[in-house]
């Protein structure tokens, strides 16, 4: 079997969720870069920070929310195979971080 290597560099949350995929794959081996000492710094000060992961919104306002320049069909068939509530279960499960709804409808991490 076929080796790959792949290198990711950082370790925000983009970065972590690639990793996770690309490492299911059995002939992929992945090494994460990160240039400060703690990986996922972004994810473990968010609840004291303010910095949120997502947002409260029922799945339609999400898509309509963050459309950019793609039609909102597209938002809808990509968040409905990916979207918020699959990111704060991997938040959850994965990486192992409590998460909590705030009164701002917003998700952060204990």
């Amino acid at each position: 079997m076929k080796v790959f290597k792949v290198v990711i560099v950082g370790t925000g949350p983009a970065a972590l969720m690639a990793a996770d995929v690309v490492s299911t794959r059995a002939e992929v081996r992945v090494t994460l870069v990160e240039k400060r000492r703690s990986p996922g710094r972004k994810i473990l000060i968010a609840g004291s920070s303010g910095l949120n992961i997502s947002n409260g919104l029922p799945l339609t306002d999400f898509a309509r929310a963050y459309s950019g320049s793609m039609s909102p069909a597209f938002w809808d068939e990509l968040l409905g195979s990916f979207g918020p509530r699959e990111w704060l279960a991997f938040v959850e499960r994965e990486l192992g971080r409590e998460i909590f709804l705030g009164t701002s409808n917003r998700y952060f991490t204990r």
